[in-house]
């Protein structure tokens, strides 16, 4: 039977419940020499820690106001039949700012380590294969785009009418995303986040 709250669990639930068992195994066995503990904690430190972690805080929680308003804007000034159709084209295309995102996760903190070490030779070579690989997922979003009707066909069959438009204006945003990804890691990475929380805001 259908049910709106067990898929809200499975969704948000079942991901922190797994954190939370995985944390506790792991913290309690392998790596029990990393494990945290308040004996470390140097309270000195805490109010540069909280500024930039604030700073962070709000970065995360402009994008997840960003993300989950589309929907409700698409029913406000559209229909809620829209949203359907919206949610298939960014599947579609998100593959690909997923992949990117996957490979630029871990480049954050070996940012963060090589500016403290001033080896601005790997950064400059980080962010050069970066770009080539961004210039490389450009060239496969554009023939995905080009074959989006067949791609929607197989997929949902005739139950949709995906508008190529939507395709489109899905794709630009993966666009964006894969070109100056690499340069949003980057100011993370040192710290430097102001100027990209300005942007957030007014985003």
């Amino acid at each position: 039977e259908s049910s709106l709250p067990l898929l809200g669990f499975i969704l948000s639930g079942v991901p922190v419940f797994v954190l939370i068992i995985a944390s506790i195994y792991f913290f309690k066995t392998r790596y029990k020499i990393y494990s945290p503990s308040y004996h470390y904690v140097d309270f000195k430190k805490s109010r540069t820690l909280l500024s930039l972690g604030l700073k962070f805080f709000i970065l995360q929680a402009s994008g997840i106001i960003m993300y989950s308003s589309t929907n409700m804007l698409i029913t406000q000034f559209s229909s809620p039949e829209d949203v359907t159709v919206y949610n298939i084209s960014y599947k579609l295309f998100s593959v690909f700012t997923m992949i990117y995102g996957i490979i630029l996760t871990p480049m954050w903190s070996a940012t963060t380590e090589a500016f403290a070490k001033s080896d601005f030779l790997w950064i400059r070579n980080f962010v050069r294969k970066m770009q080539v690989l961004g210039f490389g997922l450009v060239f496969i979003i554009g023939l995905v785009l080009l074959f989006s009707k067949s791609i929607y066909s197989l997929w949902v069959g005739d139950l949709l009418v995906i508008p190529f438009k939507i395709s489109c204006l899905v794709a630009l945003g993966s666009l964006m995303y894969v070109l100056t990804g690499v340069y949003v890691a980057f100011q993370n990475g040192i710290g430097k986040i102001r100027l990209t929380l300005y942007w957030v805001i007014i985003q």
